[in-house]
């Protein structure tokens, strides 16, 4: 429903120009959406592909910029529930921009980008987990918190909805039914995860780091005051801590061997 913005966007192509041997990697974005990182890779001579489910609760697909990719071939639609239209060990890098908390099997997700990705190669995904404070999709401060279909939830987001908050309000008629619709696409369609349940499913199977750092010196630009800021001796921890819950989580990950191996 509300798009990536296009600092994620050219965050992707400078993580991939940033990378060692960038002229022969093979990049697949899952969950390309419109294709944008998939165009912005290919504008810099890279290697770049993109996949994606184009489920109903998105109208990314009927981009100008999808269909021209789609019919080139750069992009595939995929089966949700099948393995990727990919050889094994196709990419050594995979990206993922705001997919993961649409997941509703990860497990099997990560299974199938495990198959295709090169011994050596990464995974780099940026998404939500259900820590943030502010569910990105509707604009309602925790409302992801809320077990679905509860009452106290539907009450709590109409409140909050009539105070003024939440995104694309002029898609309903009145608070009442803003809140019904919305809410209804947030149970279909996002499957937010804490960290210790992510941490359970990808221990053992990958290795594990974060990139918010890499992330807000990216976003600091030319400001030196605040990539100084940034960059202060001891405060990293405090300022990955605040970036996942106010924006999302950077999440890298290498297969280990013995995981690797075990696919």
């Amino acid at each position: 429903m509300r798009r990536s913005p296009e600092i994620n966007y050219q965050y992707f192509r400078h993580y991939v120009e940033s990378l060692p041997m960038r002229g022969s990697l093979r990049v697949l974005d899952y969950g390309c959406g419109a294709g944008e990182i998939v165009a912005r890779l290919r504008e810099a001579g890279l290697h770049a592909e993109g996949c994606d489910v184009y489920y109903e609760g998105a109208s990314s697909e009927q981009s100008p910029q999808a269909r021209e990719l789609l019919q080139s071939g750069h992009v595939r639609i995929i089966d949700e529930q099948a393995d990727l239209p990919y050889a094994p060990k196709s990419f050594d890098v995979i990206v993922t921009n705001m997919v993961f908390e649409h997941v509703r099997d990860l497990d099997a997700v990560l299974r199938r980008l495990e198959r295709v990705l090169k011994p050596d190669g990464h995974i780099l995904a940026h998404f939500p987990t259900k820590e943030v404070f502010r569910e990105g999709h509707i604009g309602i401060p925790f409302v992801h918190r809320f077990p679905p279909a509860s009452r106290v939830r539907a009450a709590y987001a109409l409140a909050l909805r009539m105070a003024g908050l939440g995104y694309f309000k002029d898609q309903a008629d009145g608070p009442r039914e803003w809140t019904r619709r919305h809410l209804a696409w947030l149970d279909t369609y996002c499957h937010y995860r804490s960290m210790p349940e992510l941490r359970q499913l990808v221990d053992g199977r990958f290795d594990v780091s974060f990139n918010e750092m890499q992330y807000m010196r990216f976003r600091a630009g030319g400001r030196l005051w605040l990539r100084r800021l940034i960059d202060l001796p001891l405060f990293a921890p405090l300022w990955s801590w605040l970036f996942r819950r106010a924006a999302f989580t950077a999440l890298v990950l290498r297969p280990t061997h013995s995981g690797h191996a075990e696919r």
